[in-house]
């Protein structure tokens, strides 16, 4: 099953993390719907630390595995970043603040 992890502790977490991550943007999603700002930047935090995880870890044996994971979880932090742009104007003198 983890064939195409490499070797250790650290790239087992991959799933389990993969998973949490999915159920916390559900979370986010669903609970803070009212606080956009708060979505965002917790989206953005988020992604951060997992795109910080894959880079860190390379939990895939295969190297353009490893790559593409790292080109992916960018793009994904990217978009959520580009998410902020479409705020209204009062919530967008906050973000700046925040970020």
């Amino acid at each position: 099953m983890f064939s195409e992890f490499r070797e250790g502790v650290t790239p087992l977490f991959y799933y389990p993390l993969f998973f949490a991550r999915r159920f916390f943007y559900i979370y986010v999603l669903v609970v803070l719907v009212e606080y956009k700002v708060v979505q965002v930047v917790l989206n953005i935090v988020h992604s951060v630390l997992f795109t910080l995880y894959v880079i860190i870890c390379m939990p895939h044996e295969n190297r353009s595995a490893k790559w593409i994971n790292v080109i992916g979880e960018i793009t994904v932090l990217f978009a959520f970043i580009g998410v902020a742009g479409f705020l209204d104007d009062s919530d967008n003198e906050w973000l700046s603040i925040v970020i």
